[in-house]
């Protein structure tokens, strides 16, 4: 139970109030962030992969880093990991 000024209502009322007048507010603006990402990368004008490699300091240290951080075998195992998100 939940104080409001001159009333007690449950947890679940006080939620949906807060739901439907942050919807009036914002609208139904929900978005997945694994589809935001999957949209970005077809937009993307430059190639992701030859950005990476530059963005990590060459070939080598980034597969060093998919080795290390991600526990991918190799380069090719981590971009399929990495497609299905």
């Amino acid at each position: 139970m939940t104080d409001v000024p001159g009333k007690t209502v449950s947890d679940d009322t006080l939620k949906q109030l807060v739901d439907a007048s942050s919807k009036a507010v914002l609208g139904d603006v929900h978005v997945e962030p694994v589809d935001d990402m999957r949209a970005e990368r077809q937009r993307a004008s430059i190639d992701s992969d030859a950005l990476a490699v530059y963005m990590n300091g060459g070939a080598k240290k980034l597969e060093r880093k998919y080795v290390t951080f991600f526990g991918a075998t190799n380069r090719l195992q981590f971009t399929l990991e990495l497609r299905h998100l």
